[in-house]
């Protein structure tokens, strides 16, 4: 699955085999941004549009994608400080977690989102073995998030590099996580067990 960033305002989907490839439009007017495409469990692809502050659902059934608008924070509409949706992922309870500003969750059953304000500006997002959610914060100083899926617990890490600006986050089969400081130009990696950096 593809996302199409910018103003395509699709996705699209890539068939290994025959190496076809066929655009699924999203509804929205103006430029999407579409930052990220993720298929889930039951099969629905999950997407985040980073200007409109939505996420969109594309129905395997249906071939359509439903749009979940996240009302901007008040003061702040139609500015990306407002909200903004970046990378999508999923938890053990079926709950969609997208990063960008803030962290949001987003219960499916119940159309609602939940904002976590205090994040600021967030960026790659990554699940580890028990489910739980872990992120980056790009701001000052840069960190390393664990949001607990099931208490809704934050711990936060920061980052040993001043001004690394923490981006693309993967945890390995080990349990470390892994990120890439933006602005040093650095591998970084941190363990949850001894709560070290490297």
């Amino acid at each position: 699955w593809i996302p199409n960033f910018g103003s395509a305002n699709k996705i699209t989907r890539l068939d290994s085999k025959t190496g076809a490839m066929e655009d699924f439009p999203v509804p929205n007017v103006g430029t999407a941004a579409v930052h990220s495409a993720v298929e889930a469990p039951d099969g629905s692809v999950w997407l985040a549009e980073q200007a409109p502050n939505k996420l969109g659902r594309w129905d395997p059934q249906t071939r359509r994608i439903t749009e979940y608008l996240d009302p901007f924070e008040p003061g702040k509409e139609g500015v990306k400080e407002g909200g903004s949706k970046h990378t999508v992922r999923f938890d053990p309870g079926g709950n969609v977690w997208v990063t960008g500003e803030p962290l949001s969750r987003f219960v499916p059953e119940t159309g609602k989102f939940t904002n976590y304000w205090e994040t600021g500006h967030t960026y790659s997002i990554a699940n580890d073995t028990e489910g739980n959610i872990w992120f980056t914060i790009t701001g000052t100083p840069g960190q390393v998030v664990k949001m607990d899926w099931q208490t809704l617990k934050m711990t936060k890490y920061a980052v040993p590099t001043k001004d690394g600006l923490p981006r693309r986050i993967q945890i390995d089969s080990k349990g470390i996580i892994w990120f890439g400081e933006y602005n040093r130009g650095k591998l970084g990696s941190f363990d949850p067990r001894t709560e070290t950096f490297h």
